[in-house]
């Protein structure tokens, strides 16, 4: 089956952020992964246009930097963007942290839907936590959230598995929009841990 020109784009994206995630394991021991996805109110769902949806989701990244308590200590950014069948835009979002401020990935997953609900939407977003009890339970260790250290490769293929996810064909948003990406965040030179470790998942492998 050919693939159009806005699946190979998302394709090509995927594999763009499988690498990156890949060089945060090289220099880090534990990175501490979170999903929220980002949406709105059912009421509005298929009244916000396409430009509205990507100016909040780009108000959201500007915003990172001076919102030090949820996004200080942020690494990485893997974004997609999804129209359903409805006309209904909405965000998927995986966020990579050092955890350096300790919080409960659960509460910080909150807190950032939270964010995008009430200051960036102004009250007209909503939000789902991968980090709630009930959905953590139904999948378990599938999801390959929170805490994975370096070693861990059943997890960090099951993180890749979800990113492969964000590529698949449904629901793409049609248009000069772009429909993936990712954001990396400034990491300071003396932060870069020990020499760079070597991966034994390789992205590329589980993108194709």
């Amino acid at each position: 089956q050919t693939l159009s020109h806005c699946e190979r784009s998302v394709l090509r994206g995927s594999r763009a952020s499988g690498r990156r995630v890949g060089r945060r394991f090289g220099h880090r021991s534990r990175v501490v992964v979170l999903r929220v996805d980002l949406g709105y109110r059912a009421n509005l769902e298929s009244k916000v246009t396409v430009e509205e949806a990507k100016q909040d989701l780009d108000r959201l990244f500007a915003n990172m930097r001076h919102k030090p308590s949820l996004f200080g200590d942020l690494l990485l950014v893997i974004w997609r963007h999804q129209v359903g069948y409805e006309g209904n835009h909405h965000f998927h979002l995986l966020l990579f942290y050092t955890n350096d401020h300790l919080n409960v990935e659960s509460y910080r997953a909150e807190l950032l839907g939270e964010y995008w609900r009430d200051v960036i939407t102004k009250g007209r977003g909503a939000f789902f936590s991968c980090h709630r009890a009930d959905y953590i339970g139904k999948f378990g260790d599938r999801l390959a959230l929170g805490k994975i250290d370096h070693d861990d490769l059943d997890k960090r293929f099951n993180l890749l598995s979800i990113i492969a996810y964000f590529c698949k064909g449904k629901q793409l948003v049609r248009g000069r929009t772009q429909t993936l990406g990712f954001r990396e965040m400034f990491e300071p030179a003396n932060d870069r841990r020990g020499r760079p470790r070597e991966s034994d998942v390789r992205p590329i492998d589980y993108l194709r």
